[in-house]
C-alpha cells in the first residue's frame, strides 16, 4: 500500500480555498521468470475547495523481449492532477487575478511501450498512449486585459506517442533526447491553446576534465494557438504563434570543491519568438556568476 497526503490553500484578490487531496494506491505485484505485473487502483479524496471521492485503475505490466536490451510495458491508470497557483506561475508567469482553480482528472490513461538499455552506453523508452482528461487546464487571453492570462478548463481526449534517449559517448561526451506528439480533442474548445502538437529537446554534456564542464541544449517547439476577443458575429478569434527553435549553451569551472565560475548564452539564434501571446522572449543574452556549495 502506498499512500501520501497533500495538503494546499490558495488566496488570491478575491478568495481564499482549500485545494488538498489524499491518496491511497493498494495493489498486488505478481513477478515470475519473464514478468512483472502490478494489479491494483489508485483512491483519490479530494477535499476543501471540493469534495469528491476518485478511485482509478492502476494495472501494469512488463515482459522482456531481449533481456536488458528490449522490455515490453502497458498499463492502464487514472489520477487528480493538482492545480495549484504556484504551480501554474510557473508554467505560465503573466496570470490574471482571482483565476479559477480546479483539479484535472485523468479519468483513463491507456499506454504501451518499448525501453531498454545496451550496456551502460545506451538506454531508451518509447510509448503511445491514450488519456480521457476532465478539466484540462487551459490558457486564454484576458478579454479586458489583453496581456493576462485566465484559466480554464475543458474535457479532452488526448493521443500522444513520446520518446527519450540517453547516450554515453564516452567518459567525457554524454547525450540525452526527446521527443513528445499530441494530438487534442476537445469537447468545447476548437483549440488546445497554447499546447504544442509537437516538442523536440536535447541536451549535450561535455566534461572536459574535472573542473571544465560544457553544456549546449536545444529546443524546438511546433505551432500552437491562441483566443483572444473576436466579434459579435465571430466571438473567438483564433491566432497563431509560430514555432521556434531556442539553442543554448553554457560553462562552469570549478574551482575547487565549494567554488566554482560560470557563463551562459540563452537564445544564440537570437530569435524574437513568442510562447505565449503579447510576450516575446529576448534575444542573445548572456550571464555568469559564480557558483557556491556549502
Amino acid at each position: 500500500l502506498n499512500a501520501s497526503a497533500d495538503l494546499t490553500a490558495v488566496k488570491d484578490v478575491a478568495y481564499k480555498i482549500g485545494n488538498s487531496i489524499l491518496r491511497a494506491n493498494p495493489y498486488i505485484k505478481l513477478q515470475g521468470k519473464g514478468f512483472v505485473v502490478n494489479i491494483g487502483a489508485n483512491v483519490v479524496q479530494e477535499f476543501g475547495q471540493r469534495s469528491r471521492t476518485n478511485i482509478f485503475p492502476a494495472v501494469s505490466a512488463e515482459l522482456p523481449v531481449v533481456t536488458d536490451y528490449a522490455i515490453l510495458f502497458g498499463g492502464v491508470n487514472g489520477d487528480v492532477l493538482k492545480t495549484s497557483l504556484r504551480d501554474i506561475s510557473l508554467e505560465n508567469p503573466f496570470l490574471n487575478k482571482d483565476i479559477s482553480i480546479n483539479n484535472s482528472v485523468e479519468k483513463m490513461n491507456i499506454y504501451a511501450g518499448l525501453k531498454g538499455n545496451a550496456g551502460a552506453e545506451f538506454g531508451y523508452k518509447v510509448i503511445g498512449f491514450y488519456k480521457t482528461v476532465n478539466d484540462l487546464l487551459l490558457f486564454v487571453n484576458n478579454p479586458s486585459e489583453i496581456n493576462r492570462f485566465n484559466a480554464i478548463y475543458d474535457n479532452s481526449k488526448i493521443f500522444g506517442l513520446n520518446g527519450q534517449f540517453n547516450v554515453k559517448a564516452s567518459e567525457l561526451l554524454s547525450l540525452t533526447g526527446k521527443a513528445e506528439i499530441y494530438n487534442y480533442e476537445l469537447e468545447n474548445e476548437k483549440e488546445a491553446w497554447f499546447k504544442p502538437n509537437l516538442r523536440l529537446t536535447t541536451n549535450a554534456r561535455f566534461d572536459l576534465n574535472e573542473k571544465v564542464i560544457i553544456e549546449g541544449e536545444l529546443l524546438f517547439q511546433g505551432e500552437t494557438s491562441a483566443r483572444t476577443p473576436g466579434t459579435i458575429s465571430n466571438p473567438v478569434n483564433v491566432v497563431k504563434v509560430k514555432s521556434f527553435m531556442d539553442v543554448s549553451a553554457g560553462a562552469e569551472y570549478r574551482i575547487n570543491n565549494k567554488l566554482g565560475v560560470f557563463l551562459r548564452a540563452n537564445n544564440l539564434l537570437g530569435q524574437s519568438y513568442q510562447k505565449y501571446l503579447y510576450y516575446s522572449r529576448l534575444g542573445l543574452t548572456l550571464f555568469g556568476g559564480l557558483n557556491y556549495s556549502f
